[in-house]
């Protein structure tokens, strides 16, 4: 028996109808605000996920000049926290030389410039909430790191905010609203993946598709804005009700038929990811079938370039660079094809004089020294074509992208299916656990 205090009164209560009448509670709240089952359960949050709301974006590396324009920048070193004095509205060049940043305020027509040294890193701030980087308008901050070849970039802004300004750079807002929430789930959880696992960095994530694609706050939308405040603190978790972790949750443009498992791409497993998953919705993608024509000179020049970037495989000889320079080009085969369909090992074969040699490579480090827009996933084949002076290699394809995670093309028709934001995190990552964090 328990006792509840109501309007001064003690009321005595019986424990099973107490801990039935929160969970019906709960299960009201999650039917009102449409949240997944799982929601409904009073799992706390890991501790400290509320102040883990400010992402880190690289946006420039080696940038040998920039400018920014803002209202009321505050300009500082980010030790000494000074702030340079600065009109209202101001514009700056800044430049990396010799370890410090240079700093120079444009003053306008019939004023003087005013130059700074900053010292290894400094901070651009302003109150009105918005800044101009070459032009392009960004949230909050951006922090600056002197480097040896320049400049290093990095935007400091809300989770959120950040969200807002990715949906229409890495899909679009016109999708279904379920398709963007399971979307933007999935980015919140890779951002806060890096966010707790790059701490010692500068950044968390690039601005680019080595992580997401994010260009600012310029085409940021309503409907974007809608969708991610209605999902906000959303995330997928692997690990037990009280110790979750969010997952690293990988996504690609198309998948083709099938999705892929992290170790087979990148050559080490992922918690949350134990199998990959069939998918039936993203043959409408313009990418699911593709084909491109390279002649031999073009896949030599990107073995050599994929040699020359240490890249090359521990099981080549050593004289490997000479064939590939000196030799010809006769085969290119897929060795072995996973489950999936994707290529696990690409063999070529080499003729130097009366001498023959096979060079063996990932079906994944091929695809990235041949470029990922040329042979856009792992799913090919390739087949000779007689050219006039040398072969060609005709490659023949389907999906874009490593193939793990989340198909977004697939996603997109799910959504225009009916499929709820919860079906379709579950259907592309089915080891995960959706929750709550803020």
């Amino acid at each position: 028996m328990m006792r509840l205090v109501f309007g001064g009164r003690i009321l005595p209560i019986r424990s099973d109808v107490f801990i039935a009448t929160i969970a019906a509670v709960a299960s009201c709240v999650a039917i009102l605000f449409e949240l997944p089952p799982a929601l409904a359960s009073p799992v706390p949050p890991e501790r400290g996920f509320a102040q883990k709301r400010r992402v880190r974006v690289r946006l420039m590396d080696a940038v040998s000049e920039f400018r920014v324009r803002g209202l009321d920048l505050k300009v500082s070193n980010s030790i000494a926290r000074k702030n340079l004095k600065a009109d209202l509205t101001s514009e700056w060049v800044f430049k990396c030389v010799r370890g410090a940043v240079h700093a120079q305020q444009l003053a306008g027509v019939g004023k003087q410039n005013r130059s700074f040294i900053l010292g290894a890193q400094a901070e651009v701030r302003t109150p009105a909430g918005f800044l101009l980087i070459n032009g392009r308008p960004y949230r909050e901050e951006i922090r600056l790191y002197a480097g040896r070849r320049g400049c290093e970039v990095v935007n400091h802004l809300d989770l959120e905010k950040y969200l807002d300004g990715l949906v229409n750079a890495e899909f679009s807002a016109r999708w279904s609203e379920e398709a963007i929430a399971a979307q933007v789930v999935a980015a919140r959880t890779y951002a806060i993946y890096q966010m707790n696992h790059y701490r010692k960095r500068h950044y968390d994530v690039e601005s680019d598709v080595t992580d997401q694609v994010y260009g600012g706050s310029a085409i940021e939308d309503f409907r974007a804005s809608r969708v991610v405040a209605k999902s906000q603190g959303l995330i997928l978790t692997t690990g037990s009700p009280r110790n979750f972790k969010p997952l690293k949750a990988f996504y690609h443009s198309t998948c083709g038929g099938a999705t892929e498992l992290p170790q087979k791409v990148w050559g080490k497993p992922h918690p949350g990811f134990q199998t990959g998953v069939q998918c039936k919705f993203c043959q409408s993608s313009p990418k699911f079938r593709w084909q491109v024509t390279l002649g031999s000179p073009d896949v030599v020049r990107a073995f050599i370039r994929g040699m020359k970037s240490r890249t090359m495989p521990k099981t080549w000889p050593k004289d490997a660079l000479r064939w590939i320079e000196k030799g010809k080009l006769i085969g290119l085969a897929a060795d072995r094809v996973n489950a999936s369909g994707r290529v696990e090992q690409v063999s070529s074969l080499w003729t130097l004089g009366d001498k023959a040699l096979r060079l063996s490579l990932p079906g994944s480090r091929f695809r990235s020294w041949l470029g990922t827009t040329q042979i856009q996933s792992a799913a090919f084949r390739a087949v000779a074509v007689q050219g006039t002076r040398d072969l060609k290699w005709l490659f023949e394809g389907r999906g874009y992208g490593h193939g793990v995670g989340m198909c977004q093309w697939g996603a997109k028709v799910m959504g225009e299916k009916g499929f709820s934001m919860a079906q379709i995190l579950k259907h592309y990552y089915p080891g995960a656990v959706l929750r709550k964090v803020w």
